[in-house]
């Protein structure tokens, strides 16, 4: 009975050990946009379609300049 026990704890054991999933969201990318008072604001990318979105919404929304992508 011991025996069966053991295994089935070792097997338990080894599928827990070999089962990788990534359960955490990937990082949003963020777009910085300087502003004309040299204050910098985070566009997430996402929200706005992709990059020529977030470009469009630093410049005509914001009137900023956009200066790079983060995480």
């Amino acid at each position: 009975m011991h025996q069966r026990f053991f295994a089935s704890v070792l097997v338990a054991l080894a599928l827990a050990g070999s089962y990788h999933v990534s359960t955490a969201a990937k990082p949003a990318l963020y777009l910085v946009c300087e502003l004309e008072d040299r204050s910098e604001i985070l566009i997430v990318i996402e929200n706005f379609g992709g990059m020529g979105g977030a470009v469009k919404q630093c410049v005509h929304f914001w009137h900023g300049n956009p200066r790079g992508v983060t995480n």
